[in-house]
């Protein structure tokens, strides 16, 4: 059902793109008519192994070497970023795996996607001279040089049955806060739109008979409004003379258009495979017809890629013995959202806060993810819980940026809400904002006060100010512990045997 109505989707969001005798057009393809074809993932967050709704890199890349079959000479085969961080399986090896998958099936150009900064610039340098294919991004650039950093390119220009197709790759902007402040602080990401404008002129003056952009920028389909929305639509609206636009990082499923401009966006984790056919008129030196779908990667009744399968398996020899390393046991589900104070966010900062000796502790939403954590507990899950190395930072501030953490980090709908430990709050959502904490108070019962200095501990991704959490800064005689929170929870693991996590009232809405 779900893709049927993606096919309706699709095809209602395209049929602008349809022109007259668009059939008769791909029948005479060949005679003045060129079909080239885009095949597409993003957020692929190192599912190389099928589990769950996961189809996994062995059945992706047979079903990529399908379809790239079905029109060898024109066709495309890109990611639009976010393709190594993630899992175990990806994590334990920095995405090394993830790159030996894509070389394998013949990627031509990737997206530059926030989480590609997750291991620091000299790791992702290092996949990018493992990679046989570039790594786009035209609108980063270092703030000392003003100039793009060495290990992207802003564009590429390819050739597929004689017609030159231009690559232009877009990094979101949030990776300036989405990404560790450590990181990307020496970046700036500059507007995508402005960026795009002013480069083609130039990919043009090179040959480029047509322009896809290829980025990880966000998306989403409004049913309110019946139209594409977010990051991605933005940019379609303010662009013109671009023949496809590509999507990622909101994990998003839909085929759609904008301003003329079809968009694109293939779930996450491998699950679908995004697919652009663009009739090319040599005679009128244009895109004539332009249609895209997106198509789940079937779970069952596919065969996996050999090649692909033994690459998985020398991983899996390196990475295995340490993932089925048990740590303990969950007597109560475990759960985690972003959007609200999960039980997963009680006992993490509670761990954190007990390791920090501090009087507060605070987790951002985003930075744990929705595993379930019941009976045996593995490395695994505990990699799945909190992909990202962060480690515990703790300093000292006042009660008054205290506040200000939770006024910014409660019920924030771009970052979801800030999980805390050392505190019982009372918020009121419908008081203006900047006073919707309405009551504060420490663990011992004592109202906290905003002049007086209290222990936090936090991570240090929020420390350095990210998701937006710059109050962090004010602190005072802040050290990072060097001390993996991952770690942590797994000593808490081993210590405490058997979790038995209830939820408590630490947080009342009102």
């Amino acid at each position: 059902m779900g893709n049927r109505l993606l096919t309706i989707l699709v095809l209602w969001g395209l049929l602008t793109f349809l022109p007259v005798g668009f059939g008769q057009s791909l029948a005479h393809a060949g005679n003045g008519f060129v079909t080239i074809t885009i095949l597409t993932v993003n957020d692929f967050h190192g599912a190389l192994l099928q589990e769950n709704k996961n189809p996994g890199a062995i059945r992706m890349a047979h079903y990529l070497k399908d379809e790239f079959v079905l029109n060898p000479e024109g066709t495309l085969i890109v990611s639009a970023g976010d393709m190594f961080q993630g899992t175990i399986d990806s994590d334990l090896l920095q995405g090394e795996t993830v790159v030996a998958v894509m070389n394998n099936v013949g990627f031509d150009a990737m997206a530059v996607g926030n989480h590609e900064f997750d291991w620091g610039v000299e790791t992702l340098r290092e996949r990018v001279r493992q990679s046989r294919f570039p790594y786009l991004a035209a609108n980063i650039f270092e703030k000392s040089t003003n100039k793009r950093p060495d290990f992207v390119k802003p564009y590429i220009i390819l050739e597929r049955k004689g017609v030159k197709i231009a690559i232009i790759g877009i990094s979101t902007p949030e990776t300036a806060y989405k990404a560790h402040p450590k990181f990307v602080s020496p970046y700036r990401f500059a507007d995508p739109a402005r960026t795009v404008n002013a480069l083609l002129p130039e990919m043009k003056r090179q040959g480029a008979q047509m322009v896809v952009v290829l980025s990880h920028l966000g998306c989403e389909f409004d049913k309110q409004t019946n139209s594409l929305q977010g990051e991605a639509a933005y940019l379609a609206n303010r662009i013109s003379g671009v023949a496809a636009l590509i999507t990622g990082h909101s994990h998003t499923k839909l085929a759609g258009s904008v301003n003329g401009i079809p968009i694109i966006q293939a779930a996450y984790n491998g699950r679908a495979v995004g697919k652009v056919n663009l009739v090319y008129s040599t005679e009128d030196k244009k895109v004539i017809s332009a249609v895209a779908n997106v198509a789940d990667i079937p779970l069952d009744g596919l065969a996996g890629d050999m090649e692909v399968s033994r690459i998985i398996g020398q991983a899996q020899v390196q990475t295995a013995p340490l993932k089925r390393l048990m740590v303990g046991e969950a007597k109560t589900k475990i759960t985690h959202d972003r959007n609200e104070l999960s039980l997963l966010g009680q006992w993490a900062t509670d761990v954190m806060r007990e390791a920090g000796k501090a009087d507060i502790a605070f987790q951002n939403g985003g930075g744990l993810r929705p595993a379930v954590l019941f009976g045996s507990i593995t490395k695994a899950q505990l990699y799945e819980m909190m992909p990202f190395d962060n480690t515990l930072f703790v300093m000292e501030m006042t009660g008054a940026e205290v506040l200000k953490v939770l006024e910014y980090g409660i019920h924030n709908s771009r970052i979801g809400t800030v999980q805390f430990s050392g505190l019982k709050v009372i918020y009121d959502q419908s008081q203006p904002a900047g006073k919707r904490v309405i009551q504060a108070l420490l663990n011992t019962g004592k109202k906290l006060e905003k002049s007086k200095y209290y222990k936090v501990a936090t991570n240090d991704f929020m420390a350095a100010g990210g998701d937006g959490f710059t109050m962090f800064s004010a602190g005072r005689n802040a050290v990072d512990t060097h001390l993996p929170i991952r770690q942590m929870l797994e000593q808490a693991i081993v210590k405490a045997k058997q979790l038995d996590i209830q939820k408590d009232s630490r947080l009342e809405l009102r």
